[in-house]
């Protein structure tokens, strides 16, 4: 952990920032960078911003993160933005794609705003699948725990006495309604752990992943050249 912080702090100071900004969902991972960048900058130079495609299902530990870090929220609800580039589209994936893309054009406002930096919260076990959206979730100016795989994420979660129904919860990136990481995947994060680590797994989950391998280097690369 100590390592992680001084690596923030350090991008922060290098960089002559004010603040920092992170999109928190209720889901584990950006409640344990949240809470890492608390420790390591303040609670006063984190900017917390909630926002929603309409659906507040994850509200409730929302707002228990940020009362137990003493954090401001910025909420703010996306759904018309969203509703107005995707109302000619049917596609629940294309739909889920454009609501995270909008979710980092306001972080990067706030950024703006504030002088700020975006903080991203992608682990090592979705980073290496390509388990984020292109533009979305995946841009950010720093990412602080894309070298931990999902189960250390877990073991600080427990380290930074984060909300439990946090810690306890399946995870999901609510895509859309009904919708858990490991389903959409195909694969556990487990055997993601297990696969990357060089550990044995079933034939079957070792090609899965690397066909999510594969056709996720576009992702990891950016921009491909000529």
């Amino acid at each position: 952990m100590n390592k992680i912080i001084k690596a923030i702090q350090k991008f922060f100071k290098d960089n002559k920032f004010k603040k920092v900004v992170i999109g928190i969902s209720g889901g584990i991972d950006s409640a344990v960078v949240c809470a890492l960048l608390v420790k390591a900058l303040g609670k006063e130079k984190v900017i917390a911003a909630y926002l929603p495609n309409l659906e507040k299902t994850d509200y409730a530990d929302v707002k228990a993160l940020v009362k137990q870090f003493k954090l401001n929220l910025y909420e703010k609800d996306i759904s018309e933005a969203v509703n107005d580039i995707t109302k000619y589209f049917k596609n629940k994936l294309t739909i889920a794609n454009v609501a995270s893309r909008i979710r980092m054009v306001n972080l990067y406002a706030y950024a703006n705003e504030f002088d700020g930096f975006v903080c991203g919260t992608t682990n090592l076990s979705e980073y290496e699948i390509g388990y984020f959206t292109k533009f979305g979730d995946g841009a950010c100016d720093f990412e602080p725990i894309i070298h931990l795989y999902k189960s250390d994420i877990y073991e600080l979660a427990k380290e930074l006495k984060i909300p439990e129904s946090i810690i306890e919860k399946t995870p999901s990136a609510r895509l859309w309604p009904g919708q858990t990481d490991e389903k959409d995947m195909g694969v556990t994060y487990d055997e993601i752990e297990k696969y990357l680590k060089k550990q044995k797994i079933s034939s079957e989950s070792k090609q899965i992943i690397e066909k999510l391998v594969k056709n996720s280097y576009h992702k990891r690369r950016l921009p491909i050249t000529a």
